[in-house]
């Protein structure tokens, strides 16, 4: 249910329903203004990726004064709510605008005669941030490849890249905010507190008006309650900042949809990627492929943030203390892209040659524990024929093959990722443990969840009130009987655990199980000899969590690519709890390859000749560090090569095989007993 502050109808609203793009009432039902943060900002990579992303020409060409100064121009133009200072007075009705860039790239075009066209193509994104809580309201990603300009081979005009540069910064920029405008439509949803239950506040509205897990509510004076559960008719918050008002009327902005608000959440993690599309490169991609016909949600993250609220915390001089209370998401896509395949093939006639790009990527979902519940791979393949030399720019055909892939798998998963919501209740055995009966098959050991106690009716909220008090793990699973052990309190004092309180959470149907044994990896795939091949340990990987026997759990490279965006710069906690599971078996992944005959040596560059190779692979099977078996398979490989394309040809060769050599293997351990 959309609120005014006053709760007036006022002949403003009324106006903006029926002009829902006019500037001046972009905001007018939430009473919001917006502040266009003087800055233009570049997340810093952790892993030092910055260069993959940020042409040198880039960073000198770019007038940053020029492009602050136009931000400020054109975001006035379009919306009538900005304001120009943040004070103490309009701080918690005020959002920061912020422009960060994601992408500047440069990349050149030889032509046959003689000529060069290079391409500078750019990309960004326009945030608007709720800066007493570092929450994303909106967010907007968009790329524009302006036309290349043409010079003679080994002459570079500066202005010429500086002026295309600039230009194109602008044109984006201005297509960014257009966009904003039309779809930044925020509405604010208000609550009160009902009851103070042993030191939880529960509200008057919940997921079917918009208030979920991991908000942050703030009421006239600045207290604010963060909700540490959402029913359908309720909420459940701790005091976060200050001393909350009982009496109080607390709000919440938001310009995403209820359907969305009630959806479980995810945080997309780039899992690994080719240098020149690192970073947000493929994360954005993938978020922005998945639409709103997924069973989840995408939590969208603000990188400069830390950087944002400097900026303008040192430009207005307003008192502020961030909050930093941002919950952690429950779910995890992580993605991974392999380097893609370039492979360029002669023809019969020597004006022409055909040119292959093939990209592969994986992806999967995974919970706080590093169970993956979900997991597919995609593959994409671009064919060129280039006639007289005239062919595509090698990194634009990158670019593309890839951002296919990052599509596809977004839409397997909108497709194929189904959430259901689960309630077991807890029996407490005569030592005082703590089981249940999980005849679902989806509670396996290392598994995280939470807990929470029914305590019935509260006045005015149509639906029994649910509290969740402690977070605990799955230690044991015999059957369908699993013990659970707590592990947190939600608050210092939370009430202990009792008989006929309740396990509530989200789980995946694919992810439903009644094997005990859980499984991961051991370490990267060991070469026995031979040819290498890297990315047989990314083949490992995802065959071993699509086919594994039992429940499949990450290792410890899930939480470090959490922490790199789970952390305080990015407004959340300081503390996050993340309690891997350790399973029972690993797989150790081995690979060789070698020359089924003598080694052939092409004689010239473009005559095709034969490379026989075979590989062998497997997986080990580990347990408490000793082998306890062994599954591995062979393949031959007849290959048609050239002396110039030998390497890649046997690349994708290898890509190809793997499949097929991994059903075997996994058919091979799924038929042991464990």
């Amino acid at each position: 249910m959309r609120k005014l502050f006053k709760g007036s109808l006022s002949l403003m609203v009324l106006f903006c329903a029926a002009n829902l793009s006019s500037a001046s009432c972009i905001a007018a039902e939430a009473g919001i203004n917006l502040y266009p943060v003087k800055g233009i900002f570049v997340a810093e990579e952790k892993e030092g990726a910055k260069a993959g992303r940020i042409s040198k020409d880039f960073e000198s060409a770019f007038d940053k004064k020029a492009a602050i100064s136009f931000y400020q121009e054109e975001f006035k133009k379009l919306f009538g709510n900005m304001v120009t200072n943040i004070t103490d007075q309009n701080k918690f009705k005020t959002f920061a605008a912020s422009v960060q860039i994601i992408r500047a790239s440069k990349y050149q075009v030889e032509k046959p005669n003689g000529t060069v066209d290079t391409y500078l193509p750019v990309t960004l994104s326009f945030y608007i941030t709720n800066p007493m809580t570092s929450e994303v309201i909106f967010r907007n990603t968009q790329t524009e490849y302006p036309a290349p300009y043409n010079e003679p081979k080994g002459s570079q005009d500066a202005s010429k890249v500086k002026k295309l540069y600039n230009d194109t910064f602008k044109s984006l920029l201005s297509d960014a905010l257009k966009n904003a405008k039309e779809k930044f439509t925020p509405f604010a949803i208000e609550t009160h507190i009902k009851t103070d239950w042993k030191g939880y506040l529960v509200f008057d509205r919940g997921l079917d008006e918009g208030i979920s897990k991991g908000d942050t509510l703030t009421d006239a004076k600045g207290n604010q309650v963060s909700i540490i559960h959402a029913g359908n008719k309720y909420a459940v918050g701790l005091p976060l900042l200050g001393d909350p008002d009982k009496d109080a009327a607390f709000v919440k902005f938001s310009n995403t949809s209820v359907a969305d608000l009630k959806k479980p959440r995810a945080l997309v993690l780039n899992g690994g990627s080719p240098e020149d599309f690192s970073g947000e490169v493929p994360t954005q991609l993938f978020s922005d492929a998945l639409g709103n016909k997924a069973s989840f949600s995408i939590v969208p993250i603000n990188r400069t943030f830390a950087a944002v609220q400097k900026a303008y915390v040192e430009d207005t001089k307003v008192s502020q203390k961030v909050t930093r209370s941002r919950e952690v998401p429950e779910f995890f896509i992580r993605t991974k892209m392999l380097n893609p395949i370039f492979l360029e093939k002669p023809s019969s006639q020597d004006y022409v040659k055909y040119q292959t790009y093939k990209a592969v990527g994986f992806a999967e979902l995974l919970d706080s524990s590093g169970r993956v519940h979900y997991t597919t791979m995609a593959d994409e393949k671009i064919d060129d024929e280039v006639v007289h030399k005239v062919a595509f720019a090698t990194e634009a055909r990158r670019e593309i093959v890839m951002k296919n892939v990052l599509i596809r798998l977004a839409e397997d998963f909108s497709n194929n990722v189904k959430f259901q919501k689960n309630e077991i209740k807890l029996i407490e055995d005569s030592d005082g443990n703590f089981r249940v009966e999980d005849s679902l098959g989806v509670l396996v050991p290392g598994y995280s969840t939470t807990v929470f106690r029914n305590i019935g009716s509260v006045s005015d909220i149509d639906e029994e009130v649910q509290i969740p008090i402690w977070t605990a793990n799955v230690s044991v699973r015999k059957e369908n009987t699993v013990a659970i052990q707590k592990v947190l309190p939600t608050k210092a004092d939370a009430p202990e655990l009792k008989a006929g309180d309740v396990l509530v959470f989200d789980s995946v149907s694919s992810s439903a199980t009644l094997k005990i044994a859980t499984f991961g990896m051991c370490r990267n795939a060991e070469n026995l000899g031979g040819d290498s091949f890297s990315e047989f340990t990314d083949f490992a990987y995802f065959f071993s969590t699509k086919s594994s026997p039992g429940p499949f759990f990450a290792d410890e490279s899930l939480e470090k690519q959490v922490a790199q965006l789970i952390n305080p710069e990015n407004g959340f906690k300081e503390k996050t709890a993340f309690h891997l599971g350790k399973p029972k078996y690993c797989l150790d992944p081995i690979y060789k390859i070698k020359a089924a005959t003598e080694r052939v040596i092409c004689s010239d560059s473009e005559s095709y000749c034969n490379e026989d190779l075979n590989m062998a692979g497997g997986l080990r099977i580990r347990s408490g560090g000793n082998d306890v078996g062994k599954a591995a398979f062979g393949v031959d490989m007849h290959i048609p090569v050239t002396k110039s394309n030998k390497t890649e040809m046997i690349r994708v060769e290898l890509f190809n095989n793997a499949a097929p050599l991994f059903e075997k293997i996994m058919k091979a351990v799924n038929e042991r007993q464990f």
